[in-house]
């Protein structure tokens, strides 16, 4: 009888160890199976819609790393038809158009010139 109760007893330790060792690699698969998820890294961007220190596809619109859209001509182009302009926006440059009288007086100054 004493056998019994012996075997009993081991055959309950066991019991009890493989119980653990079963939640134990439940526990362990649980855990690695949230690990594969993947990480989304978002990209930052401006207002509207450019990566940081790019330019945008509305030019002559800059995105500074700072997230501002300023206007950069000097780095992003104008489009099709506009010039660029020193103040960074892009537009038609004016052609004065010459003045009669002011062609005159250049060209008396430098007949002047020549005598």
């Amino acid at each position: 009888m004493e056998r019994i109760f012996r075997k009993s007893k081991i055959t309950d330790k066991m019991n009890k160890r493989l119980i653990v060792l079963v939640i134990l690699i439940l526990i362990v698969i649980a855990g690695c199976s949230n690990s594969k998820k993947p990480i989304v890294k978002e990209e930052k961007k401006c207002s509207d819609g450019t990566k940081l220190a790019s330019c945008s596809v509305n030019k002559p619109k800059y995105c500074f790393s700072n997230g501002v859209v300023l206007d950069k001509c000097d780095l992003c182009g104008c489009p099709n038809g506009l010039d660029c302009k020193s103040d960074g926006s892009c537009g038609s440059i004016e052609v004065i158009p010459e003045d009669d009288n002011l062609q005159e007086a250049l060209d008396q100054l430098d007949l002047v010139d020549n005598l």
